[in-house]
């Protein structure tokens, strides 16, 4: 017995694309059960990976998604697509500034004005590094070390890319503070 369908459309074209063993496989937290379940059941039972290892490593299982408060849905219309965002003047990197800004397992509330906070803080990264390099001329120096490591340890942190972010946004202050 099992459930065919897309569960098994899924493990097909990972498989195809991605290999039969791979690291990260993403989805909605409502994608644990049943369709993660009956993706790692019929993915395994081919025993097509290696004797002992997984099909997948590690699944994330993001929160949903809301748009200006509201659950996402394609009935209600309250959705973007990136031609629409453009459209309305943001570029690629501020767009994804703001989707990585949260932890995946956060509900995450996507709204225009939170595209306008991604803006600026791009702006404030692309003003540091231009007063870096204006300060620095041909000079170079050694990473910093200590905001790498602090930077890895979130990120090693279930993936904490709002923490890591912190380590960057304290690195840009103290830069300019330095400046």
């Amino acid at each position: 017995e099992g459930r065919p369908g897309w569960h098994i459309e899924c493990s097909a074209m990972s498989m195809k694309i991605l290999g039969t063993r791979f690291d990260l496989h993403l989805g909605g937290e409502d994608l644990i059960f049943p369709h993660h379940e009956d993706e790692i059941a019929q993915s395994e039972v081919t025993a097509v990976q290696e004797e002992g290892k997984p099909f997948v490593k590690y699944w994330l299982h993001g929160a949903h998604l809301l748009v200006e408060g509201k659950k996402m849905s394609k009935s209600l219309g309250n959705f973007f697509v990136i031609k629409d965002l453009l459209e309305k003047g943001f570029d690629g990197r501020e767009i994804r500034q703001l989707m990585i800004s949260a932890h995946y397992r956060e509900t995450f509330n996507f709204t225009l004005s939170g595209l306008e906070g991604a803006r600026k803080a791009m702006a404030r990264i692309d003003e540091c590094i231009s007063k870096l390099r204006e300060a620095v001329g041909d000079n170079t120096a050694e990473p910093a070390t200590e905001v790498i490591e602090k930077f890895t340890a979130a990120l090693d942190d279930d993936l904490n890319v709002s923490s890591a972010w912190a380590v960057v946004f304290d690195w840009v202050r103290d830069c300019n503070r330095s400046l």
